[in-house]
């Protein structure tokens, strides 16, 4: 089910003490001072406060929200941010620590051995990012090596032309967090010609699939359940509407249409919202009015042009 930005505490503190865990999706924002960055704290915040409380409550981040977890655990800086555009549209296999013992790592600890194949020697985990943590940068901050496990690396080529490894996995060392700079659910799911570079073969799509029921089986770990049937159903994603449509330059062919007006669970929100819809209105108006009055002008020019010819033809008749 769909998780809103710009709601209020009391409206998120109702949905979380309800649901089994968070997947924190990718996509393109802010990661400090924004709806999303907000709402994103307190998913985290969340699980911090129920492990305290014993419950088990996990939370999965990929691609921008695991940067966002970087964000959140070094203070909301933006210092570890390094460039890396080279990551687009691109494939890789992981790379373990030599010392790392993967069966001692909860993301790891049942996995086939299969599995754990084909993240070491095959190109199965789609890249779709311009942000790097370095490795360096990482084990230099005593808040990240405090609360996460580095799990694996990549390599990538800065725009200097030096070989830089940037974090791909980590997990929390206490808590049931996860964060994954790569996209496991791009190789089953995104098959179109824009997102280029991406693996979609058997091993890829295994893989993808392992870790959807690695999460899964997180979440069969929480046994909270709705207060009643009916809310459950008007919560699921199935409720909301959404459309197909492909394009050979679209990255992506199905979309949801989430209603995100917060007018009775937080003010301050809403009217941002209101703001924002009042200043597309404005905007709106305005272009219509300059529209006319471009319209009106070069109506004007046609006419005055008509007029001074019709002028003239009767002085030479």
């Amino acid at each position: 089910m769909p998780i809103p930005v710009g709601g209020s505490r009391d409206y998120y503190k109702a949905l979380f003490d309800q649901i089994n865990g968070v997947i924190m999706p990718g996509g393109n924002g802010t990661l400090v001072d924004s709806m999303y960055a907000r709402t994103a704290e307190l998913i985290i915040q969340t699980a911090e406060e129920k492990h305290a409380a014993g419950v088990h409550w996990p939370v999965w981040a990929v691609s921008l929200s695991m940067q966002k977890l970087i964000a959140y655990y070094t203070g909301n800086s933006l210092a570890w941010m390094t460039a890396c555009d080279e990551q687009r549209f691109l494939s890789l296999p992981l790379d373990f620590p030599s010392d790392l013992d993967l069966r001692q790592v909860r993301l790891f600890k049942d996995a086939p051995d299969s599995i754990i194949g084909f993240l070491k020697s095959r190109n199965v985990t789609a890249n779709y990012h311009s942000v790097c943590l370095d490795v360096e940068t990482f084990k230099k901050s005593k808040n990240l090596t405090d609360h996460f496990r580095l799990v694996s690396t990549n390599t990538y080529l800065s725009k200097e032309g030096e070989k830089r490894e940037f974090v791909s996995t980590i997990e929390h060392r206490q808590l049931p967090i996860y964060g994954v700079q790569w996209h496991p659910e791009m190789a089953a799911f995104e098959w179109s010609t824009a997102l280029h570079g991406f693996s979609h073969d058997e091993a890829a799509i295994l893989v993808g699939q392992y870790f959807a029921n690695f999460f899964v089986g997180e979440a069969r770990k929480n046994g909270q359940f709705f207060a009643s049937v009916e809310e459950e159903q008007q919560r699921l994603m199935y409720s909301y509407a959404h459309r197909l449509f492909y394009s050979p330059h679209n990255a992506y062919q199905e979309y949801y249409e989430f209603d995100i007006w917060f007018t009775k669970n937080s003010s301050a929100d809403s009217s941002l919202c209101s703001l924002i819809f009042t200043a597309n209105i404005l905007a709106i108006i305005m272009f219509s009015i300059c529209g006319l009055y471009l319209i009106f002008f070069m109506f004007f020019v046609v006419y005055k042009k008509f007029k001074k010819h019709t002028e003239k033809k009767a002085l030479k008749s």
